[in-house]
Formats: C-alpha cells, sequence, structure tokens
C-alpha cells in the first residue's frame, strides 16, 4: 500500500513538474534563439552603417559600445578621438590596436583597455 502511495505521489509530481519545466524549457529556448537572431542583425547592421557613416560620432559611438572592435571600421579621424578610442576599449581592450597612435598616450584609455583585457598592454 505504501509502495502503491508512493509510486502515484511520485507520478503526480513528474507530471507537474514536467507541465511547468517544458514551458520554462521552451521559453528559455525561444529567448535564447531571439537573442541571437538580435545579435547577428545588430552585427550587419553594425557593419552597414559604419560603412556608410564611418564619420559620423553618433553612429561610430554606438557601435564600438556595442562591440569595441568596431573601431576598426571607423574613420582615421574617429580612430583619433579619446571618448571614441575610450568606448571602444572599454568594451573590448584589444580594440586599442585599432586606435591611432596619438591616442595610444592617453594612459586613461590604456589603462581601461588592461583593464578590460590585459593582452592590450602590446598595443599600448
Amino acid at each position: 500500500l505504501h509502495a502503491a502511495i508512493a509510486c502515484i505521489v511520485f507520478t503526480a509530481f513528474s507530471l507537474v513538474s514536467c507541465f511547468l519545466l517544458v514551458p520554462c524549457l521552451r521559453a528559455f529556448k525561444a529567448w535564447r534563439i531571439r537573442r541571437s537572431r538580435i545579435q547577428e542583425a545588430s552585427a550587419r547592421l553594425l557593419d552597414a552603417s559604419t560603412l556608410r557613416c564611418e564619420h559620423d560620432r553618433d553612429v561610430v559611438m554606438a557601435a564600438v559600445r556595442h562591440s569595441g572592435s568596431q573601431l576598426q571600421h571607423a574613420s582615421s579621424v574617429m580612430r583619433a578621438d579619446r571618448f571614441v578610442v575610450l568606448a571602444a576599449v572599454k568594451q573590448n581592450g584589444l580594440a586599442l590596436q585599432y586606435a591611432l597612435s596619438d591616442v595610444h598616450a592617453d594612459r586613461t584609455v590604456v589603462f581601461a583597455a588592461v583593464e578590460q583585457n590585459g593582452l592590450a598592454l602590446r598595443y599600448a
């Protein structure tokens, strides 16, 4: 009798767990797929926009805040801008390699790059 009750309780618990767990797993999977698609679309949009608007400071700032390596697509004026480079290296320290040499001498930029990624020290 106790084994039958335990079996019924276990079965009921398993069914409730399935009904609760399966929707959560589906929602999580859908969220991951959505996030992946958004990231891919953002990357394509940033590549296209930086090619057309490489001189527009707002566009370049948005691009490097999303992905510091986008600094490589910016104009030389933007790659010499301390604030643009600082935003890029805060997101990806290795973006320091794309900055112009004037910015390499700025201690704040170099410290931010090294703090984000120690390997950025080789580009200082």
